[in-house]
């Protein structure tokens, strides 16, 4: 039809009022490996960068945990839409023993309006686990 839908955040007042896309827990294994990619566009003249995060939260924790996948590029409102990434990212044995796994985004400017368009997170390698089908 002609149009791009994506993702618009606007009236934000913290660095992390964005998306949030809980992972299952029992999905993520150590050494496995997926590529994230997505496009982001800031509503501001000042510099800003946006950073995804893979976020858990180990049992009995009362505080997350962040591990970056990336630093996107800084960018203004004169950038238009900005590609971060693709990049790679393996979990580990921290991932797989929280309770709670999530892709977070973090933006160093709390207030600053921001589309999110062709988010992706795709699995790449390591070894697959508990029940593969053969197609055949």
């Amino acid at each position: 039809d002609g149009t791009n839908d994506y993702f618009h955040l606007n009236t934000r007042n913290k660095f992390h009022d964005t998306m949030k896309t809980d992972l299952i827990t029992g999905c993520v294994a150590a050494g496995n490996t997926y590529t994230f990619s997505g496009k982001f566009r800031v509503h501001t003249t000042s510099s800003v960068v946006v950073k995804p995060y893979i976020r858990t939260l180990q049992p009995a924790q009362d505080k997350f945990e962040f591990q970056p996948i990336t630093l996107c590029a800084p960018q203004t409102s004169a950038d238009d839409f900005v590609t971060c990434g693709p990049v790679d990212f393996t979990f580990t044995d921290v991932h797989t023993t929280a309770s709670s796994v999530s892709l977070v985004y973090i933006i160093d400017d709390a207030t600053t309006d921001v589309d999110m368009d062709d988010l992706s997170f795709v699995f790449k390698s390591g070894a697959p686990s508990g029940y593969v089908l053969d197609s055949a």
